[in-house]
C-alpha cells in the first residue's frame, strides 16, 4: 500500500501570485538563511495531511468536494507581511490574508471535523490564514530579514475570489517539492465503483475511454455488457469485426453535440422506448417506476470496418485495394439517420490499425467472448434454494391454517369473521359428535429433509460466493510458516486470479487513457493552477513509458497483506539475531494501516 504526502490548498490567481513573488524579491538577499517558495509552489494551505494511503485519497477528495458544494465563492484580501509564530522569533515569513466573510475559517473548521472521522489528527491550534513566502533554515529568521519584513506590513497585494479547492500531492526531489493535483476526473471513481458492483453479477463489464468534446478532457465511462454488442464469432475486443455501443442520450445532450459539430445537424425525433422484461425487473428491484415517457434517443455507435467510397485504401500505384478500413459510424435508431462517420485510425499510421476505446473486465473466464459471473455459477443453486424455501413456506402455511370438509347442515355463527384467541364460537349441529362433522385435509408439516436439503444448497452457494474464505485465523497460531502460506494460497486461489484479471484490464485502461492524453494534449501543456508542475509534454505519454496500476496483482485484500506481514514477523522473531526486527514490525504496522508509525515505533538510535 503506497502513501502520498498530501495537503489541501487554495490555488492563487496569477495576479496574487505575481504580487507575492515581487514581495519575496524585495525581502530576499543572498545568504539571508531563508528558503523562499518558488512562484509555481505558492498556495494558500488549508490543512496538511501528511502521508496518505492511495486508497484514502478518493475519500479525502469526496470530503473536500462535499464541503465546497455548501460554500459559495468568497473573496480574500492579501495584505501586509509578518512572521510566525511571532515577529520576534519567526520561522516562517508570510503575507497576511484577510477573511472578512469568515467563509475560509468556516471551511477549515468543517474540514477538520470531517477529516477527523477518516482518522486524520485535528490541529491543536486555531487556524491563522497566511500565505507562506519562505522558511528559515535556522531556528529563526535574522533581524535583518525581519527589518525588511516590517517595511512591507502595509503593502497591499490585492484580492481574489476563491472558487476552487484542491487536494495536492507533494513529491520531494533535488530541486525541492513539486506538486500534483490529484482530483481531476471526478466521474472516474463512481463509474469504477459501479463497474465493480456489476462485474461479479454479470461476469463481464466494460470501460470506455475517450476524449469528450463537450468537457474538453479525457473521460472513462462504465458500459454494461447489455449495451455492448459484438459478433457471435468474436472471442475478444481485439478480433471483433465490429463493436456496437448502444447509447441512451437526452435531447439536450444530442443537440449540444450537433451544435458543436460532432454530429450532423439533422432533424430527428425520439422514438418510443419500450422497456424489456429484464429492465422492468431491474426497476422493480431498485424500487423505481416509470411515470412518464422521457425524450431519450437511442444512438448506435458502430466501431467497424467499411470500404467507404472516395476514401478507399490504395496501394502504391493509387489503385483501390478493396481492404476495409476502421471507421466509427453513428446512427439514430428512430430516424435511421447517420449522424457521423469518423476515421478510427491515426492518419500517420501506415498499417491503419483501429484505435481501441473499450476495456473488457472479466470476473471469471467464460467459454466465449463474455465472462462468467455469480449468476452463471450459482444461479441454479439460487433457484433451487428459492423453490425449496417456497415449498417450506407453503407447507407451513397450510399446516397452520388447515382447510377441509364439513358435514352438510353444520352452521357456525359469524363464520365470516375469524376466531380470536381465547374465543369459543357457537355451532349449530344436527346431532352427534361435532368432531365427526369436520374432516381437515391431511397437510403435512414442513419437511425436515427439504429444510436440510435447502441448507446444503445455500451453504454450497455461500462457499462459492465467499470465494476468498481463508481459514488462516481459525487454525493454530503456532503453526509452521509453510502451513500458514499453504492455507493462504488455498483460500485465495480463485480470488487472486480474479484480482490479476482486474489488474491486467486496469493496465489496459490506463494505456488507453495515456493514448488519449498523447493525442489531444498540445506539445507542451501548461498548468493554469499554481502549485502544479510547469508543463506536461506529449512525450511523457509515448510508448517508451510503461504504465502500471499502483497495486500488487498477487495481493487482493488487506487481510492477505496482514497475514503475510504476520508470517514475516514470526520468521524474524524466531531468530532475531539474523533479522531486522524494526523493519519487520514496521511492515506489520504498514499492513494494518497505521498512519503515523514513528509515533508508535520510534526509529532505532544511530550509534555515536
Amino acid at each position: 500500500m503506497n502513501s502520498i504526502r498530501s495537503f489541501i490548498a487554495i490555488p492563487l490567481s496569477s495576479e496574487i501570485a505575481q504580487a507575492a513573488t515581487k514581495m519575496s524579491n524585495r525581502l530576499k538577499e543572498a545568504g539571508d538563511g531563508i528558503k523562499w517558495v518558488p512562484t509555481d509552489n505558492l498556495h494558500l494551505t488549508l490543512k496538511f495531511l501528511g502521508d496518505v494511503y492511495n486508497t484514502e485519497v478518493p475519500k479525502v477528495c469526496t470530503v473536500v468536494q462535499d464541503i465546497c458544494e455548501t460554500i459559495s465563492p468568497f473573496e480574500l484580501v492579501f495584505h501586509g507581511s509578518g512572521g510566525m509564530p511571532s515577529v520576534d522569533r519567526a520561522r516562517i515569513i508570510h503575507a497576511g490574508v484577510i477573511d472578512e466573510s469568515n467563509q475560509l475559517t468556516s471551511m477549515v473548521t468543517q474540514l477538520e471535523v470531517e477529516l477527523a472521522k477518516l482518522g486524520f489528527k485535528p490541529e491543536s491550534r486555531d487556524y491563522r490564514p497566511h500565505l507562506t513566502l519562505g522558511r528559515a533554515k535556522a531556528r529563526r529568521a535574522s533581524d535583518e530579514v525581519m527589518d525588511r519584513v516590517k517595511l512591507e506590513e502595509e503593502t497591499n497585494l490585492g484580492s481574489m475570489v476563491v472558487e476552487e479547492v484542491q487536494v495536492i500531492a507533494s513529491f520531494l526531489d533535488k530541486q525541492g517539492p513539486t506538486y500534483q493535483i490529484m482530483d481531476v476526473m471526478k466521474e472516474y471513481e463512481p463509474e469504477f465503483d459501479q463497474m465493480l458492483f456489476y462485474l461479479p453479477l454479470a461476469g463481464s463489464a466494460f470501460k470506455k475511454v475517450y476524449y469528450d468534446e463537450l468537457l474538453g478532457r479525457a473521460v472513462s465511462k462504465f458500459v454494461p455488457a447489455d449495451d455492448l454488442v459484438v459478433p457471435y464469432t468474436a472471442t475478444s475486443l481485439e478480433d471483433a469485426e465490429s463493436i456496437v455501443h448502444v447509447l441512451k442520450m437526452s435531447e439536450n445532450d444530442l443537440r449540444k453535440k450537433q451544435v458543436s459539430g460532432f454530429y450532423r445537424d439533422v432533424e430527428i425525433t425520439p422514438g418510443y422506448s419500450q422497456e424489456t422484461e429484464v429492465e422492468k425487473k431491474e426497476r422493480e428491484l431498485e424500487g423505481v417506476r416509470k411515470t412518464r415517457d422521457e425524450q431519450m434517443f437511442t444512438i448506435l455507435e458502430f466501431h467497424t470496418n467499411i470500404d467507404l467510397e472516395g476514401f478507399e485504401d490504395k496501394d502504391q500505384e493509387q489503385n483501390p485495394t478493396g481492404i476495409k478500413l476502421p471507421y466509427i459510424v453513428t446512427i439514430d435508431t428512430s430516424s435511421r439517420e447517420v449522424l457521423s462517420i469518423r476515421r478510427n485510425y491515426k492518419a500517420e499510421d501506415p498499417l491503419k490499425n483501429k484505435i481501441e476505446y473499450f476495456t473488457h473486465f472479466k470476473f471469471l473466464p467464460g467459454l466465449g467472448f463474455y465472462g462468467f459471473g455469480l449468476i452463471h455459477m450459482i444461479g441454479g443453486l439460487s433457484r433451487t434454494a428459492t423453490n425449496a424455501l417456497r415449498q417450506l413456506l407453503d407447507a407451513g402455511t397450510f399446516s397452520n391454517m388447515p382447510a377441509g370438509f364439513k358435514q352438510r347442515g353444520i352452521r357456525v355463527r359469524d363464520e365470516a369473521q375469524s376466531i380470536q384467541p381465547g374465543e369459543f364460537r357457537d355451532v349449530d349441529a344436527p346431532g352427534g359428535n361435532i368432531r365427526d362433522a369436520f374432516m381437515p385435509l391431511p397437510f403435512k408439516e414442513p419437511s425436515a429433509t427439504l429444510l436440510q436439503l435447502m441448507g446444503i444448497v445455500v451453504q454450497a452457494g455461500q462457499r462459492f460466493a465467499a470465494i476468498a474464505d481463508m481459514q488462516v485465523g481459525d487454525g493454530n497460531q503456532q503453526a509452521a510458516v509453510g502451513t500458514t502460506i499453504a492455507l493462504l494460497e488455498r483460500g485465495s486461489r480463485v480470488m487472486s486470479a480474479i484480482h490479476k484479471r482486474l489488474y491486467v484490464a486496469l493496465k489496459q485502461e490506463f494505456v488507453l487513457l495515456a493514448d488519449v492524453f498523447k493525442t489531444y494534449l498540445p506539445p507542451e501543456y501548461p498548468y493554469d493552477v499554481v502549485g502544479g508542475q510547469r508543463n506536461i509534454k506529449v512525450a511523457d505519454f509515448d510508448e517508451k513509458v510503461d504504465i502500471l496500476p499502483v497495486a500488487d496483482p498477487n495481493i487482493f485484500s488487506q487481510s492477505q497483506r496482514i497475514t503475510l506481514a504476520q508470517t514475516e514477523l514470526q520468521l524474524a522473531m524466531s531468530n532475531p539475531q539474523m533479522h531486522n526486527l524494526y523493519e519487520a514490525y514496521r511492515d506489520m504496522y504498514n499492513a494494518i494501516g497505521v498512519k503515523d508509525i514513528n509515533r508508535i515505533l520510534p526509529p532505532p538510535q544511530q550509534p555515536m
